[in-house]
């Protein structure tokens, strides 16, 4: 009984441990996933790999450049200066963060974009599926969608 339960633990324990793995096994399951989903060819799925092995480098590159830009502003924001000359800094921080973000996103849109010119027809209209994994980690993170332009619940003229 013993023998079942610690066996059984294991399971439990490397099953968490893939799924906390950022990359690797998750993302070739995903593929898999959305293969199957989409109903790709062997051509396509080989086509897909190709485009995220060929933006890898530079997605793995901004993301680390921008948490280490993220975990410096925080210090910085953290500290006790201020004045104008500090405050320059600051914006300058700031600046060079979006300046990584926004080539992330770039980066990100891009892949997506090559991505979708492998897909046909209903492939495409069913690829939305795949590529919203990214929202649900902001909205872990704390961050909420924001609402429309032409949301109507707040206007002040009455």
């Amino acid at each position: 009984m013993r023998s079942l339960v610690l066996a059984l633990a294991l399971v439990l324990a490397g099953g968490q441990l893939v799924h906390a793995k950022d990359g690797g096994i998750e993302k070739k399951e995903r593929l898999k996933k959305m293969a199957k989903e989409l109903n790709l060819s062997e051509a396509q799925v080989e086509k897909i790999r190709s485009i995220r092995k060929k933006y890898k480098n530079e997605l793995k590159e901004s993301k680390t450049q921008q948490k280490k830009q993220r975990k410096e502003l925080k210090s910085l924001m953290n500290s006790s200066q201020k004045g104008e000359a500090f405050n320059k800094t600051l914006k300058e921080k700031h600046s060079e963060l979006q300046k990584t973000s926004n080539a992330l996103h770039d980066a990100k849109f891009n892949m997506m974009l090559e991505t979708r010119d492998v897909l046909e027809g209903d492939q495409i209209k069913n690829f939305k599926k795949f590529k919203g994994h990214e929202g649900k980690r902001r909205h872990r993170r704390g961050e909420h969608s924001r609402k429309d332009d032409n949301d109507d619940d707040h206007d002040d003229e009455d």
